[in-house]
């Protein structure tokens, strides 16, 4: 199971709890850094002066009588632009309205902007609003964007994401200038936010410079998803172009991130075109995960023609990936029409390792059948690891009814006691943690 797919999704998300978990408050002064100007006590940002005297800009007039007394109007023409916007119901037409009046930010007009978003409340659903105003505001002082969501959310993942926003602004204009800064910066978790913002900035720009950038990065979970940006913006110019970049890549570690990246992308459009490109990288250990990422994707599509692939691919890592992947997907889907196909092949690894699957997704709703399946394996090794497995996952549900199943399980006293003393450990989709031997599960 793709271990980013999650991750993905909940980004937007995350971003919105940051919000909902972080201060709420925005009553700090905002500070304006100059990447370069050197900081001093004497030294007074523009912004910070203008917010002293709020109370008496000319921007807004306070309406002193009637139900809404207390709402703001503002005068100026950006102001009353994102007024206008931020009353509209309509997400489509709100965030539409946004854009354009965000397209006009300034330096001149920023204190306008940030009154307007005054009557804004943080909150997860005003995420993208926010996020629009980071990118906006980054194009010409990101620092002071990052410090403007410090203020208001605190920590965690707001100023993450506001501040990915934010240096992605930065980066569409001056990359290099961005990249400076990022590197003067002590919080590393802080500047994988960062440079993520910068490559995401970047690639539409200059894609080729944006992926030497990432490829010279040192690998962790930021320059993987880096990665996958420069992948949908390489594939643009063509496959071609796209699978060169990632074969080229020297640094193995990145260069398995980058092929998972690419071959998700791929798969999306062109399973056939993808299994053909990887049928080039079979067994080869920065090319496992872009096997699994392919049954993935094309097991929900067409599974019988997926393991028809994978199965007759040379025995080894790249046929293990595919195989209890596609078993994997097909099961959920589908248990009955799997376990057909699985009896239609011919004994052997392949096989094997269909059964194992099969035999971990079905332990979920009928344990006693799957442990009938895990038995009829072939090999040694993968038969006991199967039967510890499914056997292990029944005692924590139905110890009785498994005890009841030990003393004719054939297994020896290793087995026997593993099973009868489980581990308590689930992955986030409610199996056990473990796979076949050699591979990553």
């Amino acid at each position: 199971m793709r271990r980013e797919t999650f991750i993905l999704i909940a980004m937007p998300a995350l971003f919105g709890l940051g919000f909902t978990l972080g201060k709420l408050s925005d009553t700090s002064p905002i500070p304006v850094s100059n990447p370069d100007q050197q900081s001093s006590e004497d030294a007074k940002p523009k912004l910070l002066e203008a917010n002293a005297n709020r109370t008496s800009t000319a921007t807004r007039i306070i309406y002193q009588e009637g139900p809404t007394s207390d709402e703001v109007v503002y005068k100026g023409p950006i102001g009353v632009q994102l007024s206008d916007a931020l009353d509209e119901a309509n997400l489509m037409k709100r965030l539409s309205g946004l854009a354009n009046a965000l397209s006009e930010l300034t330096e001149d007009n920023i204190e306008e902007v940030l009154e307007a978003f005054e009557k804004l409340p943080l909150s997860f659903e005003t995420a993208q609003e926010y996020r629009l105003l980071m990118y906006a505001w980054g194009q010409f002082d990101a620092p002071a964007a990052i410090e403007f969501m410090r203020s208001k959310a605190g920590g965690g993942p707001a100023v993450w994401f506001g501040g990915a926003s934010a240096m992605s602004g930065w980066a569409a204009n001056d990359p290099q200038a961005a990249i400076d800064w990022v590197n003067e910066q002590d919080d590393q978790r802080m500047k994988g936010a960062f440079n993520m913002g910068i490559v995401s900035g970047w690639v539409a720009k200059d894609v080729q410079s944006a992926a030497k950038y990432v490829a010279n990065l040192d690998r962790s979970r930021e320059t993987g998803r880096m990665l996958g940006m420069v992948s949908v913006e390489l594939l643009k110019q063509g496959r071609t172009t796209a699978t060169n970049w990632a074969e080229g890549l020297e640094d193995e570690g990145i260069r398995e991130d980058a092929f998972k990246s690419l071959s998700r992308v791929m798969a999306r459009d062109d399973v056939e075109g993808t299994a053909d490109w990887l049928q080039d990288h079979v067994n080869q250990k920065y090319s496992d995960e872009s096997f699994d990422e392919l049954a993935e994707e094309w097991s929900r599509k067409d599974p019988q023609a997926a393991l028809e692939f994978f199965m007759q691919l040379p025995e080894g890592s790249s046929q293990r990936e595919g195989v209890v992947e596609s078993v994997e997907t097909w099961t959920r889907k589908d248990a009955d029409s799997a376990a057909e196909w699985i009896n239609t092949q011919e004994g052997g690894p392949g096989k094997d390792l269909a059964v194992y699957s099969y035999a971990k997704e079905v332990v979920r709703d009928n344990p006693e059948s799957a442990v009938e399946w895990a038995s009829t394996i072939e090999g040694d090794e993968l038969r006991t690891k199967s039967l510890v497995e499914v056997g292990q996952r029944w005692m924590r549900e139905d110890a009785d009814a498994a005890k009841a199943w030990l003393p004719d399980s054939g297994l020896p006293a290793e087995a026997v006691e593993k099973i009868s003393n489980p581990p308590n450990r689930y992955d986030f989709r409610g199996g056990d943690r473990g796979g076949p031997p050699g591979g990553r599960r």
